[in-house]
């Protein structure tokens, strides 16, 4: 009888035994497809996140495309002004559209939120090194430089110069389009203070043209860098 029941106590060791290991095994396996889960997940939401942050970009290139041509448009408009005083030519209507160009400028409105986004999901989910460095880049140097640098410096220069000038020589009679007139036109067109002014936008509008042209170009090659890296998680 003794013998019986070390045999059953052996069987019954031998079972448990085994259904430790089948548990273990099967909780191994659990995990195991729980990281590719992840991993898949993270991935997707990679991917996902990739062709918003291309989207963005692309829109924020249009934007300093857009810039460029208006900026372009305008410092002809301040050219022909000065060519006019220059040449003491005589009042034409057509001056008046060109006139009222030292009333704005062009403010780009860039897409910010995929790269909030980004930054809310953690910047690490981005595994390619490159991708990373080039997104933070268009986000926080490239675009920062158009939006907080010129658009200020833009802003200060029409608030305390431009616009004081424009309250005291000229009278905005519509808007849509945008058209002035002179209080006094050859009075103006003698007047040191509205060459400077004029000679100072085109300083500036042209520097906005060729800012934004040169970050055009680094915005594309980011596009196509997003492009390729698409294109690889993909397939």
């Amino acid at each position: 009888m003794d013998q019986i029941g070390g045999n059953r106590v052996t069987k019954y060791l031998l079972y448990a035994i085994g259904e430790i290991v089948l548990l273990v095994i099967g909780i191994m396996i659990a995990v195991q497809i729980n990281n590719w889960n992840e991993v898949k997940q993270q991935k997707q939401l990679e991917l996902q996140t990739l062709k918003e942050i291309r989207g963005s970009i692309q829109t924020n290139l249009m934007e300093m495309k857009t810039l460029s041509a208006q900026h372009t448009v305008q410092v002809g408009h301040f050219k022909d002004l000065v060519r006019h005083m220059d040449e003491d030519l005589p009042y034409h209507d057509s001056l008046e559209t060109k006139m009222a160009a030292i009333f704005g400028w062009y403010t780009p409105l860039f897409d910010y939120a995929p790269y909030e986004t980004l930054k809310t999901r953690g910047v690490e989910l981005i595994s390619n090194d490159t991708i990373k460095r080039n997104i933070i880049a268009v986000y926080e140097k490239v675009i920062f430089r158009i939006s907080e640098g010129l658009e200020k410096f833009e802003g200060g220069n029409s608030t305390s110069v431009v616009l004081p000038y424009f309250s005291k020589h000229f009278e905005m009679y519509s808007t849509s389009p945008a058209k002035v007139r002179a209080n006094d036109y050859e009075h103006i067109k003698k007047d040191p203070e509205y060459r400077n002014i004029l000679q100072l936008l085109i300083g500036i509008r042209t520097f906005g043209v060729n800012l934004s042209t040169a970050s055009a170009q680094g915005l594309e090659a980011v596009v196509q860098l997003l492009d390729k890296e698409i294109e690889k998680q993909e397939s």
